[in-house]
């Protein structure tokens, strides 16, 4: 019997020591596969007869199908969250006035997000982008009046189906005269939502311009109207925060044209509801699109002449020093650099465009960011080339 027992003994200690590798290696799978698309990258490609919503990882030049969705020739948008279960993408009406967004899970569950009732309204969504595991969506909600964009910066609580503005921008009419003209209850019943205002004189407009961060004008040279545009945002998952770029334009002789007055980097707390500026863009340059890396430390850049030209890759600390490098300098062989995300902490990942060519003929490039080495990113999809350029980062 005492042998019987010895020899239990000896068998206990590997079974046990096996049983608890198993369930390290169980519990770090499950980890692993709860955000296995973290970090990578997802939009919309076209395959035949049929768009398909994918995801990208850029290290392996690998897409992975997440969802068959209906074809169409205009732009779309699309996101995941980082488990893979749901989705969310943008779709036109029938008479393409009005850009919704669907957010569907793999358990069958379904939202619409931004449809308007009205089919003479003009309204769209871009840049949607999940983040808390799904359960909230990030977006650029806007409407436009006579061909200008009253843009919102926004939070959809997909749960509770209810939008939060965190940010938004008026549509200002300058009328340097003085006088009244949207005495008629229509017109100004506009004015009174709040989006879309009257200046008249030169202290209402400096005051606007202060709080967009904008140089001063005077009010003869400020056009009939100024309007605001929002960059694809980013989130800051370790500081609950939406970043994010705001641009104040002043219109030319085109409509929707415009004159950039200021392009400002804002970061917003969500518990808060507070906003702060953290960067002012250079006289008359263009915030683009934001990326936050990895670890919560820097934010990587666009910015460029509303032309698009001379465009630049810079990069933002967000500590208290608030130190801005630039990353990717212009050349005619490089004239503008767009979209800049992150890959790691250590690389990011950025379109380049030689001077006088489209964005169709751009080139991917993988910059190290600590020895500075450049090298080509050659991504394929079905054996097509692919630049994934409305992609958005999985949070």
């Amino acid at each position: 019997m005492k042998e019987i027992s010895h020899n239990r003994k000896v068998l206990f200690g590997p079974i046990l020591f096996l049983l608890i590798c198993s369930a390290i290696f169980i519990l770090y799978h499950l980890d692993y596969n709860s955000n296995h698309f973290y970090g990578q990258f997802s939009g919309i490609v076209p395959n035949d007869e049929a768009n398909q919503i994918v995801v990208c990882d850029i290290e392996t030049g690998t897409f992975t199908v997440v969802k068959d969705i209906e074809p169409s020739e205009y732009i779309e948008y699309a996101t995941v969250n980082d488990k893979g279960t749901k989705v969310a993408y943008t779709k036109w009406n029938d008479t393409l006035n009005n850009q919704y967004v669907i957010i569907e899970s793999d358990l069958g569950d379904e939202v619409t997000y931004g449809k308007v009732e009205d089919i003479q309204k003009f309204s769209k969504i871009h840049n949607p982008i999940l983040i808390q595991d799904g359960e909230v969506l990030i977006c650029v909600r806007v409407e436009e009046k006579n061909g200008y964009p009253i843009e919102k910066l926004v939070l959809f609580d997909i749960n509770q189906e209810e939008e939060k503005i965190i940010d938004s921008g008026e549509l200002v009419h300058i009328n340097s005269d003085g006088d009244d003209d949207y005495e008629n209850e229509a017109m100004q019943a506009e004015f009174d939502d709040g989006f879309e205002v009257q200046i008249t004189n030169q202290i209402e407009l400096d005051d606007l311009l202060k709080e967009y961060h904008a140089r001063q004008i005077e009010i003869n040279d400020a056009g009939t109207t100024l309007f605001v545009q929002y960059s694809r945002p980013t989130f800051d998952a370790k500081n609950d925060r939406i970043i994010y770029a705001k641009t104040l334009y002043r219109n030319v002789a085109n409509q929707g044209d415009g004159v950039i007055l200021s392009s400002v980097i804002w970061a917003h707390d969500i518990i808060s509801g507070k906003s702060q500026a953290i960067y002012e863009a250079d006289d008359k340059c263009l915030v683009g699109k934001i990326d936050i890396s990895p670890n919560g430390s820097t934010i990587a850049f666009s910015e460029s002449m509303h032309t698009g030209e001379n465009g630049r890759i810079l990069e933002l600390s967000l500590n208290a020093s608030g130190e801005v490098k630039c990353l990717v300098e212009p050349s005619k062989e490089h004239y503008v650099n767009i979209d800049a995300v992150y890959v790691d902490d250590r690389h990011i990942t950025y379109l380049s465009i030689a001077k006088d060519d489209w964005l169709e003929n751009a080139v991917r490039y993988l910059l190290n960011l600590q020895d500075g080495n450049t090298k080509m990113v050659t991504l394929e999809y079905r054996g097509k080339p692919e630049l994934i350029k409305f992609f958005n980062r999985v949070y």
